[in-house]
């Protein structure tokens, strides 16, 4: 499970897993590549994200297009 919060400092990544199906040995390095990635993409603003840009909500991603 993942979720996604905006905070005043920025912005707030949580994961969990179930151990029995991921255990933290094979959870932690994944967790860290995801920060790793976040990190770079923040710091980098031509970093690939393989994320289309936010489209602002109600509109959709035809209309928003230039």
């Amino acid at each position: 499970m993942q979720d996604v919060a905006d905070e005043p400092a920025g912005v707030l990544l949580s994961f969990s897993a179930d151990v029995r199906l991921l255990p933290p040995d094979r959870f932690e390095p994944l967790l860290r590549d995801v920060e790793g990635l976040a990190v770079t993409a923040t710091l980098d603003g031509t970093a690939p994200t393989g994320m289309s840009p936010a489209v602002p909500t109600g509109v959709s991603p035809a209309a928003a297009a230039p």
